[in-house]
């Protein structure tokens, strides 16, 4: 397979990933670092901006991923195509966005019963008790954008008649290096 043509078939598979519930790189396993230890979590796939390899995901301000993205904002995300028997790696950096125009713009679009996701008055993995008292918040103070910009991946295609291995790399210009390398 030549390196654009499959440059160009996962850009058209994460586009589709983006609006298709059914597509299986729509809930890729996103990956922090909190402190020593790895973190992952399944996220939502709801915007793919191919010409930046930037990747979007909503999530709430307080969840731990969060906090993990503060202290340091590297990220590792994996697709699997379980059909296709296609994985994909990618590294990269996320950016928080909270409380601006592009988390403002991305809330408005979403329909009221999504927003109740992110008006809860406990954060995520907040303990439960019975002396609670929850009350809605607005789903503003909560909800923000996880941009995540792809800066290294890795493409493996398993197959009876031989594996295909390739690692790609942003270069300084925006373009991406390919080598096909050892499966």
């Amino acid at each position: 397979m030549e390196f654009k043509e499959l440059e160009e078939k996962l850009k058209a598979d994460w586009g589709r990933a983006s609006v298709d519930k059914r597509h299986p790189w729509r809930y890729p396993v996103f990956a922090t670092a909190d402190g020593t230890q790895p973190q992952q979590r399944i996220v939502v796939l709801r915007k793919f901006i191919p010409a930046k390899w930037e990747f979007w995901f909503y999530t709430d301000y307080r969840s731990q991923k969060i906090s993990d993205l503060k202290e340091n904002p590297a990220v590792a995300l994996h697709f699997y195509h379980p059909r296709q028997q296609i994985q994909v790696r990618l590294q990269g950096r996320s950016y928080i966005e909270f409380q601006n125009e592009l988390s403002a713009s991305e809330l408005a679009t979403l329909p009221e019963n999504q927003r109740s996701d992110y008006q809860s008055a406990l954060a995520p993995g907040s303990p439960l008790t019975e002396d609670m008292e929850e009350g809605p918040a607005a789903a503003a103070d909560h909800f923000c954008v996880l941009r995540f910009e792809a800066q290294a991946l890795d493409y493996l295609k398993l197959s009876r008649e031989g594996h295909f291995r390739a690692k790609g790399e942003e270069q300084a210009n925006g373009s991406w290096e390919w080598m096909e390398v050892q499966a």
